[in-house]
């Protein structure tokens, strides 16, 4: 119904059927930051307290189970997986049974196909949090080392449903455990496991954008200085291009003089009109390989700058080339030669200036 965050907030504050005033705060400002009004949240904060209220099972009476650590001789609560005053890792400790749950449902799903990994991942989403304080510790236990494995941007839909699951059982710690710093301790796990791999993005990003130059660069320093190249990288190519265009428009001119000054074609000046055809040719071509990329990215790859005024002179040189071969067939056929053999004889005379590649 409202947003996923705070679903799983109020899913978390009343799990164990009792909401303190603190936990009312926490709801309302989450609620108010999503523009949500404090009595409808209220309204729908009691809602689901009555339904889950409704949907248990009566609890046993009996709390304060009393240990003692077998290391220093110290009192421990029920539930506890090291000892306070010394440290002492506990072995030995029952699985509980909001864990076992868990696995047992996930195993009656025996498919491996997608279809059946999104509902393993759906089952992990939709499991309450444990109420009670033994089992959420335990709980949150066994889901840390499922919840923190792998690449976190790799996780598949099941291992992401872990991960939520685990974030959702801090929040609860934090808010119903304050004194044990379960939710503390695990949080810091948490921002160190997300950490480690932002830090592992950062660098790999950072070599992705900096492996075309050979080089990877991790200080502050270095990226300023490969940006202050490529800036001036960049003014060089501007002036070189400015330069250029008016070489190639300079040029473009002179060859079109060329061309102009070729009579029209005729039966009897068909062979000169060739001559000075064929000595027009674009011979030049304005690229270098030092601004390849920039050229590339602004669409003059493999033609270099003067592409749009080369294929203006390869067409006016076609055309003019196309008249130069008609003349030359009228002369075959003035000379007595039928129009057939005219044309096959002059066909491959002149052909089109090949377009560079």
């Amino acid at each position: 119904m409202y947003d996923q965050s705070l679903e799983q907030l109020i899913d978390a504050v009343i799990a164990d059927g009792v909401i303190t005033e603190q936990e009312r705060k926490v709801v309302y400002k989450k609620a108010a930051a999503l523009g949500i009004d404090q009595d409808e949240i209220e309204v729908y904060l009691e809602g689901k307290l009555d339904a889950l209220k409704k949907n248990e099972k009566p609890q046993s009476g009996k709390h304060g189970v009393v240990k003692t650590c077998p290391n220093c001789g110290a009192t421990v609560e029920s539930g506890a997986a090291r000892c306070k005053e010394c440290g002492f890792a506990f072995t030995g400790i029952e699985a509980n049974s909001s864990a076992k749950e868990l696995d047992r449902r996930l195993q009656a799903i025996k498919g491996t196909d997608d279809d059946d990994n999104i509902k393993r991942a759906n089952v992990i989403s939709s499991f309450p949090i444990p109420s009670s304080r033994e089992d959420l510790i335990e709980f949150m236990a066994a889901l840390e080392p499922k919840a923190l494995s792998g690449i976190p941007l790799k996780k598949n839909k099941i291992d992401k449903a872990y991960y939520e699951k685990y974030v959702e059982c801090i929040n609860k710690a934090e808010l119903t455990l304050p004194d044990e710093k379960v939710g503390q301790i695990h949080s810091s796990r948490l921002k160190g496991y997300n950490k480690k791999y932002h830090v592992l993005y950062t660098i790999v990003i950072l070599a992705i954008i900096l492996i075309g130059g050979g080089a990877i660069y991790t200080s502050n320093k270095a990226i300023q200085a490969r940006e202050e190249q490529a800036a001036s990288l960049l003014a060089e190519y501007e002036e070189w291009k400015k330069e250029s265009m008016a070489e190639i428009e300079e040029y473009a001119d002179q060859l079109n003089e060329q061309l102009d000054a070729i009579p029209t074609p005729t039966a009897k000046n068909w062979e000169k009109c060739g001559a000075m055809w064929n000595k027009v040719s674009w011979s030049k071509k304005w690229d270098n390989k030092k601004y390849h990329s920039l050229l590339q990215e602004e669409g003059y790859y493999s033609y270099g700058l003067d592409k749009d005024d080369f294929e203006a002179f390869t067409r006016k040189k076609n055309s003019i080339g196309e008249q130069i071969r008609a003349a030359h067939e009228q002369a075959l056929r003035n000379s007595g030669m039928s129009k057939h053999d005219a044309h096959n004889a002059t066909v491959n005379e002149f052909y089109d200036t090949p377009f560079r590649i």
